[in-house]
């Protein structure tokens, strides 16, 4: 709401926070809002650069937590607050909340709902479709009321991910496209961070089926927030193991196991931040959920790793603790497993899958709709209890239940996958090209923002899966290189990526 004569302004972000909201005060008391950050860089008073602290959050939670831009000066409103401003007295921010009663007492009923409130359109609406349960049901419900065509992508570390698809589409007697991703160019990557704004991974996989779907439909359902919702992550698994472990194991115990272990492990030649490392430490930590959760998600920070990692730019900058960020944001029930999945919904839900999910699609004009993120359906599954939802431990055991009417046991039963890529193999065969152009020594020297020794090193190891962080951090510090081309260096993209619009 803006009030031109007063000067006044309120801007509102809903408490999903489904759709970004950013702003700038200048000083000069000007407010400049949009809903992307590259559209308010023209009006600001001085450039801006990356924000360093922003950079150094990012590589350890892969995402940019609360109100955080990779932009200097530019924030991001949170979910569910206000922003107060007006040109004499500077601006406030204020949290709300909004109550979701529950109605409806089966959970399917209110999915269905959900999906059926989805399908409203004067356009045909598609469906993404992976080989697990989450998009099955949605695909089954929406068949009930249309046509369905669905679209899959052949990519990822677990080639029966795209056979399953297809049996599940056959089952519910769907039309499916399956398609092969494409070759990663240099315009492409440039193309994608220009509309994400943030370096990003597994971008490059929702950016790839968007556009195959953008050539067919203007609109498709995605299964997003399943796993979310009825715990369905490994994640889930874990914390509940180490929360078993931890009512069993005397803390003397574990403490010794871990303070023995990392004793022994200085004496190997496991590389930096081993996942027996990470094991060792969580053993050490167990009680500590936020320290568990973040080393289950490869929160890293710590000083003698930022000394490896980072060059001079970064280790001159002025860095948060990710633990105190982490910490700061975690809410403790007592239940390590609902902590994390509220946590995540808070924030990962947020600054991560919905952006990445919305930018790529967006970029071809696609509208993705998420029918799992009804306030209806959130609201119900924060009434069950950890041993509902995961009774016995069984990820999605719940889940399972409830759809065993609606998908055969053929589709429920299916192990978790999804369409992750092997992070060594994927680096090594997709972008050993632009790392050789873009974090050579010469470039990580000048542009100061991380260790050319580490690049090096991590450069030599081999392909196998225990270095997947390894290639994360070196594709992520690739990433950035770009964007500091774009958006520090203003050498921006020629080609947007809707330009590259699939009509196959």
């Amino acid at each position: 709401l803006w009030d031109r004569q007063q000067s006044k302004a309120m801007l509102v972000r809903d408490s999903m926070g489904i759709k970004p909201l950013f702003y700038h005060i200048t000083d000069g008391r000007r407010l400049i809002f949009a809903s992307e950050a590259k559209a308010i860089l023209p009006g600001m008073e001085h450039k801006s650069a990356l924000d360093t602290n922003s950079l150094h959050l990012l590589l350890n939670f892969r995402y940019l937590p609360g109100d955080k831009t990779m932009f200097t000066g530019i924030r991001q409103l949170p979910p569910g607050h206000i922003l107060y401003w007006n040109s004499n007295d500077g601006h406030h921010l204020e949290s709300f909340t909004t109550q979701q009663s529950v109605t409806v007492d089966d959970p399917l009923e209110i999915l269905a709902d959900s999906v059926k409130a989805h399908l409203t359109a004067d356009v045909e609406v598609g469906a993404y479709l992976s080989g697990g349960m989450d998009s099955a049901a949605v695909v089954a419900l929406a068949s009930r009321y249309i046509p369905v065509r669905t679209f899959t992508l052949d990519v990822g570390d677990d080639p029966a991910e795209t056979a399953n698809a297809a049996k599940t589409a056959e089952i519910l007697g769907v039309e499916n496209h399956s398609y092969r991703t494409s070759d990663i160019t240099l315009q492409m990557i440039r193309s994608l961070l220009w509309h994400l704004e943030v370096p990003k991974i597994n971008a490059w996989q929702s950016c790839e089926i968007a556009r195959h779907a953008a050539g067919a439909v203007k609109v498709v359902l995605s299964g997003l927030g399943g796993d979310e919702l009825f715990l369905g992550y490994n994640l889930h698994g874990w914390l509940h193991r180490a929360a078993v472990a931890r009512g069993r194991i005397p803390e003397s115990v574990s403490r010794l196991v871990s303070v023995s272990g990392l004793g022994f492990l200085r004496l190997s030649t496991l590389p930096l931040w081993s996942e027996p490392e990470r094991f060792l430490r969580l053993t050490g930590c167990l009680g500590d959920w936020p320290r568990v959760y973040a080393l289950l998600r490869n929160i890293w920070d710590h000083p003698f790793l930022r000394e490896k990692i980072y060059g001079p730019r970064m280790l001159d900058s002025k860095l948060d603790n990710a633990m105190d960020t982490l910490e700061g944001n975690w809410i403790d029930s007592g239940d390590p497993v609902r902590d994390a999945a509220n946590y995540e919904w808070r924030e990962k839900m947020v600054n991560d899958l919905l952006w990445h999910e919305d930018r790529t699609s967006m970029a071809f004009g696609l509208e993705v709709r998420v029918p799992y993120l009804d306030p209806s359906l959130k609201a119900w599954t924060d009434l069950q209890s950890t041993s509902i939802l995961m009774p016995g431990g069984a990820r999605k055991g719940c889940m399972k239940s409830i759809l065993r009417d609606l998908l055969p046991q053929s589709i429920l039963n299916r192990p978790k996958s999804g369409f992750q890529v092997n992070a060594p193999v994927f680096f090594r065969e997709h972008l050993a090209g632009l790392a050789g152009e873009y974090l050579n020594r010469e470039k990580l020297i000048s542009y100061g923002l991380f260790n050319p020794d580490f690049v090096e090193q991590v450069s030599r190891y081999g392909r196998s899966s225990r270095y997947r962080w390894h290639y994360f951090m070196l594709y992520f510090m690739l990433l950035t290189h770009l964007w500091i081309d774009i958006f520090e260096r203003n050498n921006t993209p020629d080609l947007p990526l809707r330009m590259n619009r699939s009509r196959g």
